[in-house]
């Protein structure tokens, strides 16, 4: 419901600056077009994961669970 009213909203907001005083699904669609529910969200984050800097830190994570050594590691064993 808050995400709606957000949309609807800012919709308003786009509604007012082509100096109209109804908001038309033309300007719903800009707005949501600019936005994304926690559904598009997660679909966006699962979709481009491998671009984003928290997949390097997990596949650092991943090679030092498996105890495999990066040679640009520095040794800190010793």
């Amino acid at each position: 419901m808050r995400y709606a009213i957000h949309l609807i909203s800012a919709a308003n907001l786009v509604a007012q600056k082509r100096k109209s005083n109804e908001v038309d699904i033309e300007d719903i669609s800009t707005v949501y077009s600019l936005f994304m529910d926690v559904e598009r969200s997660k679909q966006f984050l699962k979709e481009y994961e491998k671009e984003f800097m928290f997949s390097e830190i997990d596949d650092d994570y991943n090679r030092l669970e498996r105890g495999v050594k990066d040679n640009n590691q520095m040794d800190v064993d010793k």
